[in-house]
């Protein structure tokens, strides 16, 4: 049995945000199976105007 490694993957997007952090979701599920979700955090974009993001851990 292979040795199992913890990764955690941070994910945020402020452009079409929910279709961009689900398309990243998605994708990690399809490749990795079963994955473990932080709650969705909402922060507002620091150095630059633009779109709240949206924020999540894998």
């Amino acid at each position: 049995m292979a040795d199992q490694v913890r990764v955690y993957i941070s994910i945020g997007s402020n452009v079409d945000r929910e279709r961009y952090v689900t398309a990243a979701l998605d994708a990690l599920a399809n490749w990795f199976g079963g994955l473990e979700i932080s709650p969705v955090y909402e922060s507002e974009a620091v150095g630059f105007n633009g779109s709240p993001f949206l924020n999540l851990v894998v």
